[in-house]
């Protein structure tokens, strides 16, 4: 399984943070990779440094994971240009933060549309084009959030909790189609996201560490699985 040329990726939340360093690390590796996300001009920024390395192919859809139709289109449109789709990998979150009795209903809603939906609907989308291929692989980029839950975070560890419940599921329902599942939760990565959370962006996670675990996943052979990855920051305990 060492070798990856020419398998299909789709990485959502492509732009930046986790899913750039994921989709640079596959095109390294010689997968063909489409990347997807709300903000057309960020994304597009992002698809023209990775077409400025090395590597394989590359194809840029603006959607909102949230949203089935849009969901449906960026498959469809990965299955298009390159005729397959072999790994997803989902990565679309965002993070909305503060005590439950101040919180804003509209609030929860949207990250748990972002965080838990969209993979769901993205899943929906490409599991019988990963089946088509005689199995694939599902890879969920959830959180230790997702396993303790933190004071000021209920919408985003309710919707990284969902996440977990969501790859349980699909894991047991891919089996017998050969399609892995995959779930990895990483404590703190340098990203936008977690800027101003006190930790120096010098000891946190990096976006690369994260890739590479997707790479050691895809590489096992067809009879190793792994339901879940947990990464944590070295000396957080």
């Amino acid at each position: 399984m060492d070798d990856l040329t020419g398998r299909v990726a789709l990485v959502t939340g492509g732009a930046s943070g986790i899913g750039l360093a994921v989709a640079r690390g596959f095109l390294a590796a010689g997968l063909k990779v489409a990347i997807a996300g709300r903000r057309r001009g960020r994304l597009n920024e992002a698809a023209a440094s990775l077409r400025a390395a090395p590597g394989g192919e590359v194809l840029a859809v603006p959607a909102d994971v949230a949203e089935r139709d849009q969901v449906d289109a960026l498959v469809q449109a990965v299955v298009d240009r390159f005729g397959a789709l072999d790994v997803l990998v989902n990565n679309a979150g965002i993070g909305l933060f503060g005590n439950v009795a101040e919180s804003d209903p509209a609030d929860w809603q949207r990250v748990l549309a972002v965080n838990t939906t969209g993979p769901y609907l993205c899943a929906r989308a490409a599991w019988p084009h990963l089946a088509a291929r005689g199995g694939g692989h599902v890879i969920h980029i959830a959180s230790l959030s997702g396993k303790e839950g933190f004071a000021g975070a209920s919408a985003y560890c309710a919707s990284k909790f969902g996440l977990m419940g969501l790859s349980e599921v699909l894991r047991a329902e891919g089996e017998a189609a050969g399609i892995k599942v995959t779930a990895i939760c990483p404590g703190y990565v340098d990203t936008p996201m977690v800027a101003g959370v006190g930790v120096p962006a010098e000891v946190m996670i990096r976006p690369e560490d994260v890739a590479a675990t997707c790479l050691y996943l895809l590489r096992l052979s067809p009879y190793a699985s792994v339901p879940e990855v947990v990464i944590r920051r070295a000396g957080a305990g």
